[in-house]
């Protein structure tokens, strides 16, 4: 199983996901989705999101993270980890 350094080091080293400009409210909003309904939740909410053109960037970013967190244990026990790295996000620039 893939730990959270290794999540955080596949985050980084993605360009979509780093060329990406998000929206705090956005990120805040697909972590509490995460954090109080579970991955297809949120798979269901980025996917919706893929819908509108200002969000495509941002939602199609974060499948690709809900997707690697999904293969962590520790997360999948624990989704408050999964919100509080999907917050992380705003700040790697």
């Amino acid at each position: 199983m893939i730990q959270l350094a290794e999540i955080w080091k596949e985050i980084l080293n993605n360009p979509g996901v780093i060329r990406t400009r998000f929206n705090p409210y956005f990120l805040t909003q697909t972590g509490e989705i995460l954090s109080e309904r579970g991955f297809h939740e949120a798979k269901i909410f980025l996917w919706d999101s893929c819908r509108d053109r200002r969000l495509r960037e941002q939602a199609e970013a974060m499948l690709y993270v809900i997707n690697l967190m999904e293969s962590a244990s520790e997360i999948r026990l624990d989704r408050s980890r999964g919100r509080f790295l999907i917050k992380q996000i705003s700040m790697i620039r």
